[in-house]
């Protein structure tokens, strides 16, 4: 089954779908998929409450068939369902690129029992673990700083642009590859927009592979987190990947987990910013208070704001009998909203609270990235507020979002203005 996002979010106001019209104050059922939903795109704490207040459980039946299932929109049903792959299996996703013939599995996404992601996770949990990136910190700080800088003295900037740039960057430079190699920026936007014959997928594979493989042969190489991976498959004949699973987590992280989440975070984080100068100030004034707003951003804008899930067998979820191989869609976004409500959270004292969040899912299949993406955004943000000031939206600008094949939820573009002194 193809989980293909299904093209661009719709502006703010949107024209509602003919099966999705506003009537006193809510929308009337059916309601479509988020991806198609005009009313996502305009106000996604009012889709999710809509959901919510319709069941536990919300059959998808309106739209495009491909988009079609069944969405969990609370979070104790949903976090049942991370915690439970059996019955809620993460379906089997290959790349269109082919190794002996077959389509190169996308894994660990694609492992569907606990002891073969377990495999997996002896591997890589200990290179993505906070203790492994904290090395590249400083050099994701220095990345941050000269991008930014390349558009202060501008007065205004497509921020997308610039998190898109970092997120390549960033996630290149922790792989100990050339972070400034602009041909590879280019590879990986092409295999990640996606193409029918699997072509820009090969060629990414083929600059991963070359630069890698430069990598292990030179004494000089950088520091980077794939090294051990790749050093043990070559070399170690008990190493627990194989070459094979080794090319496919790595082609997965560049043009599937690694970069497209990170940015669409970063933007929809400066939006955020751009509408609320009161949370600007508030941040430049106390900086430690960014690892929070992060978190709280995660939670209210997820960049992948609900996942598919295929039922092994059929189960019963808040009265809804749901047939075994069905689509299930968890909604990551609405089970963080769902107690954390759909503002910010803070204190009396005016600190942002963290709240509880599933952007990076839960049980197995619980983002290997996600520590990764927590520096990243907080080393941009600090850099961004350190060395921008107060920031707009361009006037005339209505941000739009789109899907990305990824199934993340991006902004088209992201006009921003400010001051320059």
């Amino acid at each position: 089954m193809n989980y293909d996002d299904v093209g661009e979010g719709a502006s703010s106001p949107p024209q509602l779908a003919e099966t999705e019209v506003v009537q006193g104050g809510g929308m009337t059922s059916p309601p479509l998929h988020h991806k198609e939903s005009p009313v996502f795109a305009a106000d996604r704490g009012a889709f999710w409450r809509h959901l919510r207040a319709l069941g536990s459980v919300v059959k998808i039946e309106a739209g495009s068939p491909v988009l079609h299932g069944y969405y969990f929109t609370r979070r104790d049903d949903i976090r049942a369902a991370l915690l439970d792959p059996v019955t809620f299996m993460s379906p089997p996703k290959t790349f269109k690129v082919t190794s002996f013939g077959l389509p190169l599995p996308q894994v660990p996404l694609s492992c569907g029992t606990r002891s073969e992601h377990a495999r997996f996770g002896r591997v890589l949990h200990p290179l993505f673990s906070p203790k492994s990136l904290a090395p590249f910190v400083p050099h994701l700080r220095a990345r941050s700083a000269t991008l930014i800088d390349t558009v202060a003295a501008t007065g205004q900037c497509d921020a997308t642009e610039v998190a898109d740039a970092y997120a390549c960057q960033a996630l290149l430079t922790v792989c100990g590859l050339p972070a400034d190699d602009a041909e590879a920026a280019l590879l990986i936007r092409a295999a990640v927009i996606g193409d029918s014959d699997g072509s820009a997928e090969l060629k990414l594979f083929n600059w991963l592979d070359s630069g890698l493989g430069a990598g292990m042969r030179s004494p000089q190489r950088p520091a980077g987190i794939l090294w051990p991976l790749v050093e043990g498959s070559g070399r170690d004949k008990n190493f627990p990947l194989n070459r094979v699973e080794v090319a496919a987590v790595v082609l997965l992280l560049f043009s599937v987990a690694g970069i497209e989440m990170v940015s669409a975070a970063i933007c929809f984080s400066l939006l955020r910013l751009a509408q609320d100068p009161h949370m600007q100030a508030r941040l430049r004034a106390d900086q430690a208070q960014i690892p929070a707003f992060v978190e709280e951003m995660l939670r209210l804008e997820t960049p992948g704001p609900a996942i598919p899930r295929v039922t092994t067998r059929e189960v019963s979820i808040g009265g809804v009998t749901i047939p075994a191989d069905s689509v299930v869609w968890l909604a990551l976004e609405s089970a963080g909203r769902e107690n954390g409500g759909d503002e910010i959270a803070t204190a009396g004292d005016g600190k942002i609270l963290r709240q509880r969040h599933w952007a990076f899912g839960s049980g197995i299949h619980r983002c290997l990235g996600m520590h990764l993406a927590r520096i990243e955004m907080v080393e941009f943000l600090t850099e961004w507020l350190s060395r921008i000031p107060q920031v707009e939206l361009q006037p005339g600008f209505t941000p739009t979002i789109r899907h990305l094949p990824t199934s993340v939820t991006h902004l088209g573009s992201l006009i921003l203005r400010w001051q320059v002194p």
